[in-house]
């Protein structure tokens, strides 16, 4: 008895040391991750960034007790090809991510000669042109979306690797991921890692090009909650609630009398304890949010939670089900601690908390995970392992465990109020709303300009410069119109005047920037909620019309 306890002590011991002189360059690899320590994030594997599956979602799948991932990217050993197979498996005993080939190709096919995939308009040794062959395409810059085509290889059918971001979900009921993209409803089989197309009897057509949404299953309705997301081709520009019913094969639009706001990249987990879906934060392509939604399958109704404090507006969270149900976790940073510009990544500590839907309470529980340039989080929970894992995307690909346990003291994180909101450039639109009233004396200075000279007008507050953009002056109403950008520069969609008479500029809206697309070579397919063009080099592309009055 007393040898055990004293192995028990020096194995907790080694693994807090080991968490301790950082997760950043060492990992613990444990047979039981219930012993691992409460409350922390502990890497269990790291590997360089070469396997790429960012802005993919992670599903454990309870019934091969493996994690997977499903996506492109990474090292590209040419142009037009990935070095990795697009489906990858950990098994968290033995922490490594390997290929998931189909049961048929074993011993076939190996990690450095399966038949792949090739880039959609991109060229390489192999000589082929750069539309031959089974291609995939991404959504991202020159008007690229998503786009699922089925292959056959060696007599096995795979669909064309995509961005799923949080387009996937375990259907427990069938044992089996599904997937929804490009109007595309399939499924993975984990036992066997063979696909298939559900080939429903319809899809939400006006979303066949989303990106950016999430689904979800529920057990008790045996249905998949589709929400969220932009580009879609619809006047609201993303997603609304739909319903896949998986025992009827069928997509449907419930009546609802009220929706959660349209936003990207919020996650939706299942709690089976009071059999309600949960939805936090995510992005409104202009803000962060950090709002508590709850929806219930059978009533089919959505409402909101208005807990006395919330996490801080989160641009993307990872969002998972702590094991034993009831409770909800969420990871990301404070997107109110950085200005992101152009960047789609960030230094700021990922804060954890756990959301409680019997009391509606948020708790802060870790705060103190750095992941400078990391771009995308993603998180399952594991029922037979007691943990969340996480996995985390950037210059390396990690893996992190966390064993929750609710007596542990909770953290001093200051949180936000519920309906807390970050935007994107803040200092630009705090300083042209903040702006102080025209001054009386510029009407004066304007006419007593000098002839044939530049003056600085010096108008308050900050406009940033569109990139690749150019400016019109609406000779009627004494403005100029200045809108564009994108590649390297501003990228949102914001149509700013500036008054000649008042010397002040404003924007018409906040501006809309699509998620992980600004600083692209090219324009964004469709555009942002509100059907507002997305921006893109616009050069001299528009001038104003006085017969029409418009800017054309």
């Amino acid at each position: 008895m007393c040898g055990r306890r004293i192995i028990g002590v020096v194995f907790a011991a080694l693994v807090a040391w080991a968490y301790a002189v950082g997760a950043d360059d060492r990992s613990v690899t444990v047979d039981d991750c219930r012993h691992l320590p409460a409350n922390v994030w502990t890497l269990i594997h790291h590997e360089a960034g070469s396997g790429g599956k960012a802005f993919a979602r992670v599903i454990y799948a309870e019934n091969v007790d493996r994690l997977y991932l499903w996506g492109t990217g990474g090292e590209m050993p040419a142009r037009n090809v990935y070095l990795r197979y697009e489906l990858e498996t950990l098994q968290p005993t033995d922490p490594q991510w390997l290929p998931a080939f189909p049961q048929a190709a074993q011993g076939k096919w190996t990690g450095d000669d399966f038949p792949p995939f090739r880039v959609l308009g991109q060229t390489g040794p192999d000589g082929l042109h750069y539309t031959a062959g089974p291609r995939l395409q991404c959504v991202g810059g020159y008007h690229a979306t998503n786009r699922v085509r089925w292959r056959d290889f060696d007599g096995i059918l795979r669909p064309s690797p995509i961005h799923t971001f949080n387009m996937a979900c375990w259907d427990s009921k069938r044992q089996r991921i599904v997937f929804y993209s490009d109007g595309c409803t399939f499924a993975l089989n984990p036992s066997e890692n063979t696909w298939t197309d559900l080939k429903p009897a319809n899809y939400p057509t006006t979303c066949q090009t989303v990106a950016w949404a999430s689904l979800a299953y529920e057990p008790a309705g045996d249905q998949i909650l589709l929400f969220g997301g932009g580009l879609a081709t619809n006047p609201s520009g993303g997603t609304p609630t739909w319903l896949y019913d998986c025992r009827e094969n069928i997509w449907r639009r419930p009546v609802l009398d009220t929706e959660p706001p349209l936003r990207c990249n919020a996650p939706i987990v299942y709690d089976p304890v009071h059999e309600r879906m949960v939805l936090f934060g995510g992005y409104d392509q202009s803000a962060a949010l950090n709002d508590t939604w709850v929806f219930d399958g059978r009533q089919k109704r959505w409402d909101e939670r208005k807990p006395p404090l919330a996490p801080p507006p989160m641009f993307a969270p990872a969002t998972a089900l702590v094991p034993g149900g009831g409770k909800v976790l969420v990871c990301g940073y404070d997107a109110s601690l950085v200005q992101l510009h152009q960047q789609t990544t960030s230094s700021a500590i990922q804060q954890t908390w756990i959301y409680d839907l019997a009391e509606n309470t948020w708790t802060p529980i870790h705060g103190d995970l750095s992941l400078p340039g990391y771009r995308w989080l993603t998180a399952s929970g594991s029922e037979q392992h007691g943990v969340i894992f996480l996995v985390a995307f950037g210059p390396e690909r990690r893996t992190y465990a966390l064993r929750y346990d609710p007596q542990a003291a909770p953290i001093d994180l200051p949180g936000a109020p519920p309906a807390t909101v970050a935007w994107k450039y803040p200092e630009q639109k705090l300083s042209l709303e903040q702006a102080p009233a025209p001054d009386p004396a510029w009407e004066a200075r304007l006419a007593a300009l000098p002839a044939n000279t530049f003056v600085d007008a010096s108008p308050p507050g900050l406009l940033i410069s569109k990139t690749w953009s150019t400016a019109t002056i609406d000779t009627d109403r004494g403005e100029v119109i200045y809108t564009g950008g994108g590649h390297s520069g501003y990228s949102g969609n914001d149509i700013a005047r500036y008054r000649i008479a008042e010397n002040r500029w404003s924007l018409d809206f906040p501006p809309r920037f699509p998620p992980f697309l600004e600083s692209t070579n090219a324009g964004i397919f469709g555009w942002s909620y509100g059907m507002i063009p997305f921006s893109q080099h616009t050069y001299l592309w528009y001038c104003y019309d006085p017969q029409s009055k418009t800017i054309v």
